[in-house]
């Protein structure tokens, strides 16, 4: 019974998605309020949203 808690703690939190960090306030609700980039429609923009979009140019800027 450890185990399969143990487990199941360890698979949740791989599962979270990985949040884009966006410290411009006014970049952030572009990008948050363009459907084409924010397909989900949440408040943050994950990584895979970032990695599939191109139209802007900017995906290859992975620090930004």
């Amino acid at each position: 019974m450890i185990l399969l808690l143990l487990f199941i703690s360890l698979v949740n939190t791989d599962l979270s998605a990985q949040i884009v960090s966006i410290p411009d306030a006014k970049f952030k609700a572009c990008l948050v309020n363009n459907l084409s980039i924010n397909t989900n429609e949440d408040t943050e923009i994950q990584l895979t949203e970032a990695a599939n979009y191109c139209k802007y140019g900017i995906r290859h800027f992975e620090s930004l």
